[in-house]
């Protein structure tokens, strides 16, 4: 009887170790992971946080364009005001051209940009 119970205390002094070091194996896999993990996390963290500023770069350029838009419009319509208020007392400027000097124009017009006749 002494022998089984030695042999028994002699088994679990051998398994008991033996699981602590499976334990922390299984552990250490666990941290590993963990660490990989939150790697990945940064670096998406870091994509998404790039992809924001371009995000906001594209936004600010695009502010820019349209201001630029609507202060040229702004200038256009004031320049178009301003020529009209300049020929409203004008009788030449109020005048139909007659039809044979506009279709003059025209035929000049499409045979200068014609590539053929360069």
């Amino acid at each position: 009887m002494k022998a089984v119970i030695t042999v028994i205390l002699i088994l679990l002094l051998i398994a008991l170790p033996c699981v602590g070091f499976y334990q922390g194996y299984r552990s250490g896999l666990a941290d590993a992971e963990i660490d990989y993990t939150r790697g990945r996390l940064q670096d998406s963290e870091a994509a998404f946080d790039e992809l924001r500023a371009l995000a906001a770069e594209s936004r600010a350029a695009l502010l820019a364009v349209r201001e630029a838009e609507q202060k040229r419009n702004a200038e256009g319509e004031a320049r178009r005001e301003k020529i009209q208020a300049a020929t409203q007392g004008d009788d030449c400027a109020g005048t139909v051209v007659p039809a044979g000097v506009s279709d003059g124009l025209l035929r000049r017009e499409t045979a200068s940009s014609d590539p053929d006749n360069v």
